[in-house]
């Protein structure tokens, strides 16, 4: 690995987290970081999230009932970046780490559903108004989100409760009680209007 690689993977690590354009990931050493650059690719991305949903349908198998039921995440929310900061006032916006591991999407104010059934997983994002996009850039399109993280649907919030009764979903399922590390309370529970 050149000196040079080596100096900008370490000045990444150093200011604040994420995948790096130049294929290091900040907080690994210079030598790991080519060994863990194959995350910043979108097909590795929808591999892990696909199967690890996978993996998550299969460990409800048999505890949680199946029909007409899901499983309803909420990730982290544009309110919270405090909550995951540590000294500063402001910082990145950072995923809820249990959605991101699920729904690979760093963005707030999602909803993630995975339908126990048919292990169909849909994911909700908000409408960005035209009139932000000069400061955020355009936002991936539906089909992109869908194409990028290996999910069956997305749609936005706005559509959250047509869709739900579309699929005919009776029962969700929610995350609620003590984190067992931290001993804090469980943050991001699902709220919506109709849920």
């Amino acid at each position: 690995m050149s000196a040079a690689k080596k100096v900008k993977t370490s000045h990444a690590a150093a200011n604040g987290g994420g995948v790096h354009a130049n294929g290091g990931i900040s907080g690994m050493g210079a030598v790991d970081a080519d060994r863990y650059s194959y995350l910043a690719s979108n097909d590795a991305v929808r591999k892990i999230t696909t199967e690890t949903r996978a993996q998550l349908l299969k460990m409800a198998e048999g505890k949680l009932s199946k029909e007409n039921s899901a499983i309803c995440l909420a990730g982290g929310k544009s309110g919270q970046w405090d909550f995951y900061d540590n000294d500063t006032t402001w910082t990145f916006f950072r995923q809820e780490p249990y959605f991101r591991y699920l729904f690979g999407v760093n963005e707030p104010d999602l909803f993630g559903f995975i339908c126990l059934s048919s292990g169909l997983s849909v994911l909700f994002i908000p409408k960005i108004p035209e009139e932000v996009w000069r400061v955020t850039g355009v936002p991936p399109t539906l089909e992109e989100y869908r194409q990028t993280y290996g999910l069956g649907q997305v749609h936005y919030l706005e559509d959250m409760n047509k869709v739900l009764q579309d699929l005919g979903l009776k029962k969700l399922f929610v995350m609620k009680g003590t984190n067992t590390d931290s001993g804090i309370e469980t943050v991001t529970r699902p709220e919506f209007e109709g849920g």
